[in-house]
């Protein structure tokens, strides 16, 4: 028996392709020198659990 997802796991799953883009566009590195926090927070919704 498994459970559908709640309504956070459906929210936060919404950035998912746009990360995965940014990360091939940024030759497949990650971290926060090297991710554009500017182009994430354009493209994203706020997600999260703060």
């Amino acid at each position: 028996m498994t459970r559908s997802p709640s309504a956070r796991q459906l929210r936060d799953d919404v950035p998912v392709p746009e990360i995965a883009r940014l990360h091939v566009q940024n030759f497949g590195v990650y971290g926060s020198p090297k991710m554009s926090f500017a182009s994430l927070s354009n493209t994203a919704p706020a997600s999260g659990a703060h």
